[in-house]
């Protein structure tokens, strides 16, 4: 970094300190104004820099306010702080021409400004990577027409919850309300007399299978890509344990509660993107001899600037997505967020599954919502694993016999088969029993943990409830038939 280069960004955040004072500004709009100044003065020494005005906007609104009850933001905050003050004691040394107090804090703000820098960056990353392997799962299914709604989304400047509320409207809600009267007319559900229920029974497959999908690779970003290849470097991934397990001492902490250790292996790798990670975790054991500890101490700060900006982007995704979900219920955006975790691939698809299960039932209890308990919709599921994956096994000793002791075949045939353990720790019982090697457990597991299901949702008539309040119960039923769509008006129900 040239002296001339620090001195030329820290003017332009003197002359926005200067432009603020004269107006008397407040501290909050000084702060926006600020940290907007040393965006824009370091957009060469950022990733995936933010080129539209209003994403830089969103950018520092996010950052300077809406994270302000995160944890992480303590930490953005002291940093902050002491810029503003580093900055305007410069401003009084350039002024009064103190050229040794004045080179001094230069240093000092180099090294502040370079905090604010990467705390950007590490928020720009996550925001990012979480967007685009979204994006991929819905480009897997809906196929490259999806990609100029994509686009036209991402292009329209929406911010908070209401970009991924437009994501889910086009993409769940108004998938499941167009594609259920297609499959209506398809007889793509099954009717029938259960006991004392009519059982209507809509499988999500029907749905997944109206999608076009795509045959073609879908590129990755160039965040994504760098994402993917520090999980498959042995020695990058090494990096991010060593800065995960700095970070889980971290105080203040950067993440509220008992943070699990996906998501701090997710904040360990976005920081693990910077060519600063390396300097790190290869001083931590020399520091002390070779008496560098202040440089140690700046590489490590370094790490917790990453962490912090990627820890605001983490929580207020969360945040995002808790209002972008209103309208399922409190216990369905629960479940939603408790499957998507930690943003990796295959708990986005499983995340997205769940929504369109819901969204589903929500439409079904919607058109029956006046007979109160006299129907009752529910969603069923069974976790299963694809024929080819299972059948990959054979070549580590899963044979005929083991499979029947974890797997059953799906009524409904297909490349599925169902796993009989109903829980993680019924699957666990059932491996420690099988006494398999460990290549077989890892691979069960592994196809366990990929969250894929065998789902429908299930609207239940009670014909005792109904037979109660209903003078002419035959013609009560045809009418809720009716209005779920299952049968023409008019006609009885089969």
């Amino acid at each position: 970094m040239s002296q001339d280069a620090t001195t030329t960004r820290l003017t332009a955040c003197l002359a926005s300190l200067r432009r603020l004072k004269e107006t008397s500004a407040l501290r909050e709009a000084m702060e926006r104004e600020i940290l907007l100044s040393v965006l824009l003065a370091n957009r060469d020494r950022i990733s995936e820099f933010p080129t539209l005005e209003g994403d830089q906007a969103n950018l520092i609104a996010a950052v300077t306010g809406r994270a302000e009850l995160l944890p992480a933001h303590q930490r953005y905050r002291d940093w902050m702080a002491h810029f503003l003050t580093a900055l305007n004691q410069y401003d009084v040394a350039e002024r009064t021409k103190a050229e040794d107090q004045a080179k001094a804090l230069r240093e000092q703000l180099a090294n502040l400004e370079t905090l604010l820098v990467k705390c950007l960056q590490g928020y720009i990353l996550l925001a990012a990577l979480i967007r685009d392997e979204f994006n991929d799962v819905i480009l897997r299914h809906f196929g490259e027409s999806a990609l100029a709604d994509i686009d036209e989304l991402t292009h329209a400047g929406y911010s908070d919850d209401l970009y991924w509320k437009a994501l889910f409207d086009r993409f769940v809600t108004g998938f499941i309300a167009k594609t259920y009267e297609d499959l209506l007319a398809r007889d793509s559900f099954s009717l029938a007399r259960e006991g004392s229920f009519v059982a209507a029974r809509f499988p999500l497959d029907a749905f997944l299978s109206a999608l076009p999908g795509t045959d073609k690779i879908i590129d990755k970003t160039r965040v994504q890509q760098a994402f993917e290849d520090a999980g498959a470097s042995p020695q990058t991934r090494a990096v991010i344990q060593s800065i995960a397990a700095m970070l889980a001492g971290a105080d203040p902490p950067l993440l509220p509660g008992r943070p699990g250790r996906a998501d701090l292996e997710l904040l360990g790798a976005m920081a693990s993107l910077d060519p600063a990670a390396e300097g790190f975790v290869a001083g931590s054991g020399e520091a002390a001899q070779e008496g560098d500890a202040a440089r140690q101490g700046f590489l490590r700060d370094q790490m917790l600037a990453l962490a912090t900006g990627a820890a605001m982007a983490l929580g207020l995704v969360r945040e995002d997505l808790t209002r972008a979900l209103s309208g399922f219920t409190p216990k369905e955006r629960e479940n939603i967020l408790a499957v998507i975790g930690a943003f990796d691939t295959n708990s986005l698809q499983a995340g997205w599954a769940l929504m369109l299960e819901y969204a589903l039932c929500a439409l079904l209890a919607g058109r029956t919502e006046d007979e109160g308990g006299k129907v009752q919709v529910k969603s069923q599921r069974h976790r299963r694993a694809p024929r080819a994956k299972v059948e990959e096994l054979a070549a580590h000793g899963f044979n005929r016999v083991r499979r029947k002791m974890f797997f059953e075949d799906d009524p409904a045939g297909g490349d599925w088969l169902l796993f009989k353990a109903r829980s993680g720790q019924e699957l666990a019982e059932a491996l420690n029993m099988a006494n398999m090697g460990p290549e077989l457990s890892q691979g069960l597991t592994a196809l366990w943990t990929r969250k894929e299901f065998k789902a429908e949702a299930v609207a239940l008539v009670n014909l005792g409830l109904l037979a109660k309040t209903a003078p002419n119960l035959q013609a009560k039923l045809a009418e809720i038939l009716t209005r779920l769509g299952l049968v023409k008006s008019g006609a009885p129900p089969a």
